[in-house]
């Protein structure tokens, strides 16, 4: 009795030294030599993948069947929209060729990885940032927001969104419930907007979750984030109208009706504090002024 043949795998493809990606706002030019194209008998469907960190997905450029060229390498190029990751952290980015068969089976048949990190330029959060919520309404303080592109180059419509995510958010994709969102407008190319103060109208904050602010800005692709920060894991510096003695910066502190700025330095200097009480002990602090701030601070 005869067994069947059995056939070794062919050898992956894999890419050549022309291989990159050429962005163009919120879209890129991926291209790629493919090189070991062999004659395979099935319906595989190619694709080329750009990513950031190994981990954040940017691009993908399908690129259908492909067959082996005995004059060279299979020569591919493509614009598609781009998803940039969010933030300003300097990325590490790279391509892989992707071979797809039916149903749904992928096998990476080779990465690329380029020598250059990459900063995405777009707009940003700056600064310091506190938040506190009082009646229904999360008030949040920025420094500012900043657009760093070149002159001229006008923003699409920004806006900021609360959200509570599954967890901490990294640039990439999330998952989560959105809390509440404020539309901003557009920001010219090197101008920013200074001491930002809004009001967000929140019922209530989930209980667990990732509490994160995110700026979107509307383009191609609908909104898409374009910096963020994380508030869960720190409590807010104000909540229900008493400032967190322990928590609040300087400038919260002295926006209590009754704070000196030195009265100020002097707490932030001598916190952390176990109990209200305490104050009384702070230099300058007098007891007819302890009997003023204990309704308004918290620790």
């Amino acid at each position: 009795m005869s067994l069947p043949p059995r056939f070794a795998p062919p050898p992956p493809a894999r890419l050549g030294d022309a291989t990159g990606y050429r962005f163009d706002g919120d879209s890129v030019e991926l291209y790629a030599d493919i090189l070991g194209l062999t004659a395979l008998p099935d319906a595989a469907q190619w694709t080329l993948q750009l990513w950031a960190d190994e981990s954040i997905p940017i691009a993908a450029l399908p690129l259908g069947p492909l067959h082996p060229d005995t004059a060279g390498p299979v020569r591919v190029s493509g614009h598609v929209p781009a998803l940039p990751p969010a933030g300003q952290a300097a990325r590490s980015l790279s391509m892989t060729l992707v071979r797809r068969l039916p149903p749904d089976t992928a096998q990476q048949q080779d990465r690329k990885r380029f020598a250059t990190p990459v900063r995405f330029v777009q707009p940003l959060l700056e600064g310091g940032l506190e938040w506190r919520l009082h009646d229904g309404e999360l008030v949040i303080e920025l420094d500012g927001i900043h657009n760093p592109r070149d002159g001229g180059n006008l923003s699409g419509t920004l806006a900021l969104e609360l959200w509570s995510l599954e967890r901490p958010h990294e640039g990439g994709d999330w998952s989560g419930t959105p809390l509440a969102s404020l539309v901003l407008g557009q920001l010219g190319g090197q101008q920013r907007w200074s001491s930002q103060r809004h009001a967000l109208r929140v019922r209530e904050l989930p209980p667990g979750g990732c509490l994160t602010l995110m700026l979107r800005e509307w383009g191609a692709s609908g909104y898409i984030t374009r910096d963020w920060r994380q508030l869960a894991g720190a409590q807010p510096a104000s909540r229900n109208g008493r400032v967190s003695v322990n928590r609040a910066t300087t400038r919260v502190l002295r926006s209590v009706r009754g704070i000196s700025d030195k009265m100020a330095r002097t707490l932030v200097a001598s916190r952390p504090f176990a109990a209200i009480d305490e104050l009384r002990r702070v230099r300058g602090m007098t007891p007819r002024l302890f009997e003023r701030l204990r309704d308004r601070l918290a620790l």
